[in-house]
């Protein structure tokens, strides 16, 4: 083997030493992040703030034009935590506003700062129970939600909701429907709270982006 041969194929070892040590490095942990944009209800931001730490040197090599995508990814995530903490204290005293409202129709004593809850169940199983503001966000309809949440779990079952006052059932899916249409329609009079679903928004387009360009640095 001639010297300029020799040489050749040690560049490309080193290319491709290069290349996996990226991947592993930094756009594996990066990529299981990033795909966590898509779905408003696990929208994380601290890998690439971690990477920037703990890889300076690795991080340096990825292309620019993702790490710009990755920085406006910051700032959004960081208006998007923002909004929610308003949105998560307003969500509270609003329904528990509008808890009372019921108590009142129940004729059963008001209580402070204790809002309904809607239960979700398949059978004789407890799916889980609906946090609104991620309702909000997603921007779909209420029963669409639902559908959604226990398609993770129990796709294509049947189920039911049941709105609880203070741990004791009023009502099915039309009181349920009515409570909920109450909270969206105080969401939609919110700034903070058309801001929180703005961000979550920006953040799932910037995050097709991103797994886009992340996809083509692997291949």
């Amino acid at each position: 083997m001639s010297p300029g041969s020799t040489l050749f194929q040690s560049r490309l070892g080193v290319q491709e030493r290069h290349k996996r040590d990226l991947a592993q490095r930094i756009y594996t942990p990066l990529r299981a992040e990033v795909v966590k944009w898509l779905d408003p209800e696990e929208q994380t931001f601290y890998v690439w703030n971690e990477l920037q730490e703990k890889e300076l040197y690795w991080t340096k090599k990825v292309p620019k034009d993702m790490t710009t995508m990755l920085d406006n990814g910051k700032q959004v995530f960081k208006k998007l935590l923002e909004a929610k903490v308003v949105v998560n204290l307003s969500t509270f005293e609003e329904t528990a506003r509008l808890g009372n409202e019921v108590r009142e129709k129940m004729n059963v004593a008001i209580r402070v700062g204790s809002p309904p809850t809607i239960s979700i169940r398949v059978g004789n199983q407890d799916v889980g129970y609906i946090y609104l503001p991620n309702l909000w966000v997603s921007g779909k309809s209420f029963r669409d939600y639902v559908s959604a949440q226990v398609d993770r779990s129990f796709p294509n079952v049947g189920w039911k909701v049941t709105i609880l006052i203070d741990g004791q059932p009023y009502g099915g899916m039309p009181e349920a429907e009515e409570y909920v249409g109450k909270v969206v329609t105080f969401y939609e009079n919110q700034p903070q709270a058309r801001e929180l679903r703005k961000r979550s928004q920006e953040l799932r387009a910037l995050g097709s982006k991103v797994l886009l360009r992340i996809d083509q640095e692997l291949s």
